[in-house]
């Protein structure tokens, strides 16, 4: 299967939902699973980076969030999911926990906007004004909470 330029994405919100930061990557991947293991795995360095120690992660992928709640990733063969682990296993708290897909609506934007260079992370520390907001108020996004 061949590579391809896919945008990864995520948003940090804060105890009352608020944006804290979002994220945006254009990147190589030849799967749906790993472009979500890519996603969490930028999502938990930027969290780490910012000094967040209390953490939700939301993923619309099941498999991927089955594979981390229950002690899969130790014997898998991705690098990306043996490095969660290891961030995982840094001095704080993550849990993981499994979204609707329309409910990741928010970060779906943020991965759709421009296109950018392969492998830089954007970060935005507001939501870009092509993100509809309106959106967060009520939830309907995902990616990593601060809590």
């Amino acid at each position: 299967m061949s590579k391809l330029k896919v945008a990864v994405a995520g948003v940090m919100r804060g105890p009352s939902r608020g944006w804290l930061v979002g994220f945006r990557m254009i990147t190589s991947m030849s799967d749906i699973f790993n472009i979500e293991v890519k996603a969490v795995l930028e999502g938990l360095k930027l969290a780490w980076d910012r000094g967040f120690r209390q953490i939700e992660v939301e993923s619309d992928n099941s498999f991927l969030i089955n594979v981390l709640q229950n002690d899969l990733a130790v014997v898998s063969s991705i690098d990306e999911i043996r490095l969660i682990l290891d961030w995982y296993s840094k001095d704080w708290q993550v849990k993981f926990r499994y979204i609707q897909r329309d409910s990741n609506k928010v970060v779906d934007q943020l991965a759709k906007m421009d296109r950018g260079r392969v492998n830089c992370l954007v970060i935005h520390e507001d939501p870009p004004h092509s993100v509809n907001c309106e959106r967060f108020a009520g939830g309907g996004y995902s990616s990593i909470n601060n809590g």
